[in-house]
């Protein structure tokens, strides 16, 4: 038989308790676990925390995000890498970490390119993509991003106002997706 069992600070251990993994993922791995050991200890954040009395006892229900070793809950998934882009051709992607799904580059114009994405969706109001600034002595660098739709992203780049191709080199992006 296959227990959870969650300890608090003080090393009491609790019960009663329904806990709910927010992520299928999750899910699936701690099923997988539980099926090979009689007993799990799993790493991880409290995300909300109910009680309610029922006839016969107090009952919690814990709702717990898994820790991501920094000691900060990851409630995102994300592409992180950089982004090059030469001549008239579509940007190419070095991706360091990428659990959002596949990402299409394209170059719609001249320093417009575009993000599509496939199985998943980028967020209205959740997804967040950083924004790059560089700048010279002689001239400034922008490369802006904007949340097109569910499954397309854009990106801008501009050199002293002017949109122009050819001014990323391993430049860096990173696109999360809140859940």
């Amino acid at each position: 038989m296959s227990t959870i069992k969650l300890i608090d600070v003080s090393g009491q251990v609790s019960q009663n308790i329904k806990i709910t993994l927010d992520d299928e993922g999750v899910r699936a791995a701690v099923s997988a676990l539980l099926n090979e050991a009689d007993e799990l200890s799993v790493i991880a954040r409290i995300v909300s925390y109910t009680q309610e009395t029922t006839d016969e006892a107090f009952v919690d229900t814990i709702t717990l995000g898994l820790d991501d070793g920094t000691g900060s809950v990851a409630y995102y998934t994300r592409f992180v890498g950089h982004l090059t882009q030469a001549a008239t051709a579509a940007p190419v992607a070095v991706e360091f970490e990428n659990d959002i799904g596949t990402i299409t580059w394209s170059r719609v114009s001249e320093g417009v390119y575009r993000g599509t994405l496939s199985g998943a969706t980028f967020t209205e109001d959740k997804t967040f993509i950083t924004k790059v600034l560089e700048s010279s002595a002689t001239d400034s660098i922008e490369v802006l991003t904007e949340w097109i739709s569910t499954t397309v992203i854009e990106i801008t780049a501009k050199e002293s106002g002017s949109v122009t191709d050819g001014l990323m080199t391993d430049t860096p992006i990173e696109i999360r997706v809140y859940s």
